[in-house]
C-alpha cells in the first residue's frame, strides 16, 4: 500500500477517521468539465467573409451584433435628424454608407463608424470594413499576429491595430464587470479559491505579480488585481507569496461577511481573520515523517477532504460540520491557460501585458459558452 497522508494518520492515531463516501470538488454551480473545441462551431465561418461582396457581409456583421445599425440612429456628424438607409455612395472606393437627407449635413456614415476594433481611414490605410472582419475572425479563434498576416496578407500595421483594439475592448469590458462580482451569496458556505502568479519581470529584478479569486461551479467570477511585491534578488526564482498587508484590504473587500469557505496553498498571508469566511489550505509539498521506526517521505496532497465548523441555519449559535474538498485545482488551472494565453516576451507592468491579461480573463468568463458569434464588447 503507498504511503499517503490520509492512511499515515490513521496508523498514527490508531483509527480510522470517518468521512462522507462522496465528496464533490464543486458543491454547487456549474460542475467543472474539459472543453470540447473540437466539437464547437460558430454560425459564421472564414469563408463567409472572403471574397464576397461588400453588401452581403455588412448584413450578417450586423445581425451578430459586431456592427452597429445606423438606419435611423441620430447623424454623429451634426447630431440633428437620422440617418437613412445603407446605400452605395461612394462607388468609388466601392463603400457603403448612411447619410442623412439633401437638406441636411449630407455626411457619410461608413457601418464601422466610431466602432472599438475597427478603424476608417483614407488614401492607402484604409481598409474597408469587409477587409477588416476576417481579421478580426482570426483574432477571436486564437491565431497569433504573425499567423493572421500570412493567412490574409495584410498590412502588418492593420493586424496589429486590430489585435490591440480588441484587447482593449476587452479590458475595458472587465473593468465595468468585475466591480459587479460577488461572493457566496445567495449559496451558503461556497467554496472559494485564490492564489498568486509570476508572470514577467524587468531588470532591476522587479516581478509582475497577479492575484487571483473563483468561486467554484461560477466561471463568470473570476476576480483578478494586480500585486505589488518588493524587488527580488537577482538570482531569486519569484517574488515569493503575497503579502499580508496586500491579501488583507483585497479579503475584506471581497470576502467579508459573504459566507464562504475560501481555500488556497499555505501561505500565512491568506490566514488573515475575515467574518463571515472559513479557511482552508493545503501545502504543496512533499513531507518527511517518521513512520514505524523509518522516514518515510510523503506526497504532496494537493486536494483533501476536511469538515468546517459553520453556523447552522436554524439557530447560528449552534455549529454544523460542512465536509468540503480542499485544494487550488480550478484556480492553478487558470495559471496554466493564463501562460500560454499570453506567451513569452512579454514587458513587466507595460499596458500590453495588462490588456492582455484583461482579455484573458474577458475569454475565462465565456469559456465554454457555446456562441453562434463573436460580440464586441461594448
Amino acid at each position: 500500500m503507498k504511503t499517503t497522508a490520509a492512511n499515515a494518520m490513521q496508523r498514527i492515531c490508531g483509527r480510522k477517521i470517518r468521512r462522507p463516501a462522496n465528496v464533490p470538488y464543486v458543491r454547487h454551480g456549474v460542475p467543472t468539465a474539459a472543453s470540447r473545441n473540437d466539437k464547437a462551431n460558430w454560425r459564421r465561418s472564414l469563408s463567409d467573409l472572403l471574397n464576397r461582396p461588400a453588401r452581403t457581409v455588412i448584413g450578417p456583421l450586423k445581425k451578430d451584433g459586431i456592427l452597429p445599425e445606423w438606419s435611423g440612429e441620430t447623424c454623429p456628424r451634426c447630431h440633428v435628424g437620422t440617418l437613412g438607409p445603407l446605400k452605395k455612395y461612394l462607388p468609388k472606393n466601392g463603400g457603403w454608407a448612411h447619410r442623412r437627407g439633401h437638406d441636411a449635413c449630407r455626411r457619410h456614415v461608413v457601418p464601422h463608424a466610431f466602432h472599438p476594433i475597427f478603424a476608417v481611414g483614407t488614401g492607402q490605410s484604409r481598409v474597408s470594413s469587409t477587409g477588416q472582419a476576417p481579421i478580426l475572425f482570426v483574432a477571436v479563434s486564437g491565431c497569433s499576429q504573425n499567423q493572421a498576416r500570412k493567412l490574409l496578407k495584410h498590412n502588418r500595421k492593420t493586424t496589429q491595430r486590430i489585435y490591440s483594439s480588441l484587447r482593449a475592448a476587452r479590458a475595458k469590458n472587465v473593468s465595468i464587470y468585475e466591480k459587479k462580482i460577488k461572493f457566496g451569496k445567495p449559496v451558503n458556505w461556497a467554496d472559494v479559491e485564490a492564489d498568486e502568479v509570476d508572470l514577467a519581470k524587468t531588470e532591476p529584478i522587479q516581478w509582475d505579480q497577479w492575484g487571483g479569486i473563483a468561486q467554484r461551479g461560477a466561471p463568470k467570477s473570476l476576480a483578478l488585481f494586480k500585486l505589488k511585491p518588493e524587488r527580488a534578488k537577482r538570482r531569486a526564482p519569484g517574488p515569493g507569496p503575497i503579502r499580508k498587508r496586500d491579501w488583507a484590504p483585497l479579503a475584506e473587500k471581497w470576502l467579508k461577511n459573504r459566507a464562504v469557505v475560501l481555500h488556497a496553498d499555505g501561505a500565512k498571508s491568506y490566514r488573515v481573520k475575515v467574518d463571515g469566511a472559513k479557511h482552508d489550505w493545503v501545502v504543496h509539498m512533499k513531507k518527511k515523517i517518521r513512520l514505524a521506526g523509518k522516514w518515510v517521505w510523503l506526497k504532496p496532497a494537493y486536494v483533501k477532504t476536511r469538515y468546517r465548523n459553520v453556523p447552522g441555519e436554524g439557530d447560528p449559535k449552534k455549529t454544523k460540520k460542512l465536509w468540503v474538498r480542499s485544494g487550488t485545482q480550478i484556480i492553478d488551472g487558470i495559471w496554466g491557460r493564463l501562460r500560454t494565453f499570453i506567451g513569452k516576451q512579454k514587458q513587466a507592468g507595460s499596458r500590453a501585458l495588462t490588456h492582455e491579461i484583461r482579455s484573458f480573463q474577458w475569454c475565462q468568463w465565456h469559456r465554454g459558452c457555446r456562441f453562434k458569434a463573436e460580440r464586441v464588447p461594448s
